[in-house]
């Protein structure tokens, strides 16, 4: 699992081309990787999606934009996940489960490289931003 984050600055050099291999070599068999995509300015998603494909594999998404009081009790908030494996019976139960989807690609959308990553892509436009 990759929650390497803090705040709402990721950590570019863990979403590459270079760092997907390097955690598929040190994947245990049946193993899966696990990214936590949440951000509130960047759209993170479009960019797992392209890794994935870039490196055959499947991927799947969940958004857990709606968290109810007793879970935010436990510490649950709002997030975005992304999972991808070395096949999709490892994705196991994610699979079955309605509330993972297919994730989102974006035309155009580059793979990151250690040689190559842009942000602005994948900003979020707020209310008052101009473009």
């Amino acid at each position: 699992m990759l929650d390497a984050y803090s705040g709402d600055a990721p950590p570019v050099h863990l979403l590459t081309r270079e760092a997907v291999a390097l955690y598929l070599d040190r994947l245990a068999p049946g193993g899966l990787l696990l990214f936590n995509i949440s951000n509130r300015h960047l759209d993170l998603e479009p960019v797992l999606a392209a890794l994935a494909r870039a490196a055959g594999l499947p991927a799947l998404v969940r958004h857990d934009g709606e968290v109810g009081a007793e879970d935010r009790a436990r510490g649950h908030t709002p997030s975005r996940w992304l999972a991808m494996a070395p096949d999709a019976g490892t994705l196991g139960a994610l699979g079955a489960d309605p509330r993972w989807r297919a994730p989102r690609s974006r035309r155009g959308a580059v793979v990151w490289t250690d040689d190559f990553s842009s942000l602005l892509p994948l900003l979020r436009w707020h209310a008052g931003w101009t473009r």
